[in-house]
């Protein structure tokens, strides 16, 4: 900072000033806390689309137009107050479809004081790319859903799949199916076979991303309820809806990405996300799918299993 007169330009001085690490002023040194601080305020300015202000004179001082004077004033409050000198936390970080884990991560990393951040640079990236695993899949979805077939082919190829394992399975849940419209905009009856099961399926997704984003997870939580009803848990014994097993859910998983993504080769089956036509995009949106989905199916494949024993 001695070497202020090097600044010619305001705004370079002001962004140096922005990533300057508390440690710095503070008589407890946290190495290897820095990394994590300078990375979360470099996503910070790139989500907000504004320079981080980490200081809190510099909301009095950005205005004046000389950086000398600025300097002198930022200097005198970092020599009287130190690592206080720095705000204890920034501003919320206000973007659209940003989920909030995402935006608390951010804010974490880049906390004043270093115990109040992630315990390293590993577990605050871990953070952050389950976060954007669930914004592709998110984003994904959506694309999905503005086409008015999805639904109607993921349970075609949904029932091409078990058939192919355990022939006639599940014949008796996919004519219940067949008995309603097959196109939900063709039905204005919300309580049709049909739109009862594309708003199902709807949810069923849609909770999957819920628990790939909850970070507590009990023993009865989000996916609990859906799961019972899937394996007629609740029901009795000989429930059609009790022969649905683990597996059925990987079978389940698989579907739903091959419906959205396509095939592996280019051959097959066109996907449903456009986005997926470019070969590297697939493989990125196969992989967040396939890493969002994977704990929740895994946990109905266990719950089911647990609860099967239970009734048996």
């Amino acid at each position: 900072m001695e070497n202020i007169k090097k600044y010619s330009n305001l705004f370079y001085f002001l962004e140096d000033l922005a990533y300057l690490p508390p440690e710095l002023f503070s008589n407890v040194w946290h190495k290897n806390k820095i990394d994590q601080y300078i990375l979360g305020l470099l996503a910070y300015e790139l989500l907000a689309g504004k320079m981080p202000v980490t200081i809190k004179k510099l909301d009095v001082v950005k205005f004046q137009k000389n950086p000398i004077q600025i300097f002198e004033d930022i200097r005198k409050s970092l020599e009287k107050e130190g690592a206080r000198a720095f705000k204890a936390n920034l501003e919320t970080i206000d973007i659209d479809n940003c989920p909030d884990s995402f935006r608390k991560a951010i804010l974490k990393m880049i906390s004043r004081e270093p115990d109040s951040r992630f315990d390293s640079l590993e577990e605050a990236l871990d953070t952050i790319d389950r976060d954007y695993e669930l914004i592709v899949a998110k984003e994904s979805f959506g694309r999905c859903l503005q086409k008015k077939d999805f639904f109607y082919y993921f349970y075609k190829n949904f029932r091409e799949r078990l058939n192919s394992e355990i022939p006639g399975k599940f014949d008796a849940m996919f004519e219940r199916i067949d008995k309603g419209k097959k196109y939900p905009e063709h039905s204005n009856d919300p309580e049709s076979t049909w739109n009862r099961h594309y708003d199902m399926l709807k949810e069923a997704i849609l909770l999957l991303f819920a628990f790939y984003d909850q970070e507590n997870r009990g023993e009865f939580n989000i996916l609990s309820r859906i799961t019972e009803y899937y394996a007629g848990i609740s029901r009795q014994k000989d429930s059609q809806f009790f022969h649905i097993h683990g597996d059925d859910f990987s079978v389940f998983m698989d579907t739903l990405i091959e419906t959205i993504c396509g095939g592996n080769d280019e051959t097959e089956k066109s996907p449903f996300d456009e986005k997926c036509q470019s070969v590297n995009e697939r493989e990125i949106i196969r992989f967040c799918w396939e890493k969002v989905l994977k704990e929740g199916i895994e946990y109905m494949k266990a719950y089911i299993e647990h609860n099967h024993k239970k009734i048996s």
